[in-house]
């Protein structure tokens, strides 16, 4: 059943943006009512039109609601502000970003991934891997996490880092709570 008109579309759409996959090739080419489908199901964009897969502003607004909806685009994987809204929502799209790019060796990028999604490290370049400050961040909120430092000086300076810090909010608390 293929949908052809434009408001049984929107209504569709709202509830349910895979209803996208039921329109009409016109509708899937309707960049206001792709707009819509996006937040409401992160596949929505597999069924838009070519053209809208690769229009910024519609990448934009899926990834803000689904960083994975990333995979759906070719062109704008590459895309410094479509890979960081991708990664705040879920720092795991960062395994969809292509490593020619170099956006897997960009810090801030990573840093953003890691703390939506402290595992994401593992998409990270050898280099952010190997970054002691990253492994730090990552594994202060997950800390298996260090098993993806890319040597094993990284790893070892990170878990020491975090030893230390967790000694002085150890004594930090024990003297705080004796006052």
């Amino acid at each position: 059943m293929s949908i052809t008109d434009r408001s049984q579309a929107i209504e569709e759409c709202s509830k349910n943006g895979d209803a996208l996959m039921n329109c009409s090739s016109n509708l899937k080419d309707d960049k206001d009512l792709v707009m819509l489908a996006v937040q409401t199901a992160v596949d929505a964009l597999l069924w838009a039109s070519p053209r809208l897969k690769e229009d910024k502003e519609v990448l934009l607004k899926a990834c803000s609601c689904y960083g994975r909806a990333i995979r759906y685009t070719q062109q704008l994987r590459s895309d410094r502000d479509v890979v960081m809204t991708a990664v705040n929502q879920n720092g795991n799209a960062l395994q969809h970003v292509p490593t020619a790019t170099g956006l897997k060796n960009d810090i801030d990028i990573v840093k953003c991934a890691v703390r939506s999604q402290p595992l994401s490290l593992q998409y990270a370049s050898e280099e952010c891997r190997r970054n002691v400050d990253l492994l730090v961040i990552a594994g202060k909120l997950n800390p298996k996490v260090l098993a993806a430092a890319s040597t094993k000086e990284a790893r070892k300076e990170a878990a020491k880092r975090l030893q230390n810090l967790d000694e002085r909010w150890s004594t930090s608390n024990s003297t705080y709570g004796e006052q």
